[in-house]
């Protein structure tokens, strides 16, 4: 805060941290309403820009996939680490499971997506 600088740190809907206190939140497509509406709530709520926001958003892991599509669409991002994005989750998974989830029996892939 000496420096000028604000951070917070948050774990969103769908994610562990968020998981554990609020099962019911799951996962939405559009992930980048929710960065948004946190720059939202610290403006609002903080005033902790004095002139024109100026964003540096960091994701980490899955994050860093939310962090690119958040700077796409909020014109307050100025600056953007992305720690590494998952570009293609389906071959992340497929890697992990050794076969491509084309192929993984519908009641099981059924209950995965569910769960999310």
């Amino acid at each position: 805060i000496s420096r000028g600088y604000n951070f917070v740190v948050f774990e969103g809907v769908g994610q562990n941290g968020c998981l554990i206190e609020y099962p019911q939140k799951k996962f939405i497509a559009n992930y980048e309403t929710v960065i948004s509406a946190v720059i939202d709530y610290l403006i609002d709520h903080f005033k902790l820009f004095m002139s024109e926001p100026q964003v540096i958003l960091y994701g980490l892991s899955l994050g860093g996939y939310f962090a690119l599509r958040a700077a796409g669409s909020d014109r307050r991002v100025k600056h953007l680490i992305a720690n590494p994005p998952y570009l293609n989750f389906g071959l992340v998974q497929e890697r992990a499971l050794g076969f491509p989830l084309n192929r993984m029996p519908h009641k099981i892939l059924d209950r995965m997506v569910s769960a999310i």
